[in-house]
């Protein structure tokens, strides 16, 4: 396994990346390379969220890992103003500079709702073959009312984190894993604290979002085949809503992880990889 780190300078900013090669498992057939990109969630770097899980992919022959703007190594052009639509214009026109015809599309939390959208660009040069999402910030719930609360209460947690008020780690935290082990508690604050604003731009995009989608999320269907891996102490209503897109899609598949939480992707690295090598069992 090779690592090559990268930035490109686009419209939007910068956007640092990480591209993984499993040179050992490289498709010797022009055009027959097997690629993945694995978008993380709000406030932490790509490399940070992914490489336990990344040691224990066995399908892919490349795998890209990119940090959203105004977290890990990339950079806004103008961050103040950065919502939902700028970073999903961002992702989807760094996909587009890397010229990668088709792949497979894993997101997790923020980077999961971006992944969905991604997958339903019409216009795109690009085509997600299959799709994970981890604990995707979109689907909480069959409700949209209740997507709207959800969207409230995130607004209301980006304008802290925002204005760089450290004790509102725990109350996004709260929020987003109610149900979690806090035995990890001082960690997960320490390193997301490192990035007040970055978190903040990412929270506030996912209230937006829901805002906006908030009936489409409630009874989406994945486009293109794929997974949904939850946590077994993800609130009911997320469970059941994952339940129910499974029941309705044919080409898709729950995992679900017992005693695991919100934090399902640096607690159990190779549950989580195996649910995306399965993408393409």
């Amino acid at each position: 396994m090779a690592t090559h780190r990268f930035s490109k300078t686009l419209n939007h900013g910068d956007i640092a990346s990480t591209l993984v090669n499993f040179e050992e498992s490289m498709s010797t057939a022009v055009g027959d390379s097997r690629r993945l990109v694995l978008l993380h969630g709000a406030g932490l770097a790509g490399d940070l969220t992914w490489r336990l899980v990344v040691n224990y992919l066995t399908e892919w022959d490349e795998v890209l890992i990119p940090d959203l703007p105004g977290m890990g190594d990339s950079v806004w052009v103008n961050a103040e103003s950065a919502g939902f639509d700028e970073y999903l214009a961002a992702i989807a026109e760094f996909l587009r500079y890397q010229g990668w015809g088709q792949f497979d599309l894993v997101g997790y939390s923020f980077g999961g709702l971006l992944a969905m959208h991604l997958a339903e660009l019409s216009d795109a040069p690009f085509k997600v073959q299959r799709l994970g999402l981890i604990e995707p910030a979109a689907l909480l719930a069959s409700n949209p009312e209740l997507l709207i609360h959800r969207a409230e209460e995130y607004g209301d947690q980006a304008e802290l984190l925002m204005s760089g008020k450290a004790d509102a780690v725990l109350g996004f935290l709260d929020a987003v894993s109610p149900f979690r082990d806090k035995a990890g508690d001082d960690l997960v604050v320490r390193r997301l604290s490192e990035n007040l604003a970055g978190l903040g731009y990412g929270v506030r995009a996912v209230s937006q979002a829901l805002t906006r989608y908030s009936d489409h999320y409630a009874n989406w269907i994945s486009p293109v085949p794929g997974m949904s891996l939850i946590g077994g102490l993800s609130p009911e209503s997320m469970r059941m809503r994952h339940k129910r897109l499974a029941a309705e899609s044919p080409t898709w598949v729950l995992h679900e992880v017992p005693r695991a939480d919100h934090g399902v992707v640096y607690s159990r690295p190779k549950q989580v990889a195996s649910a995306i090598n399965a993408l393409r069992a």
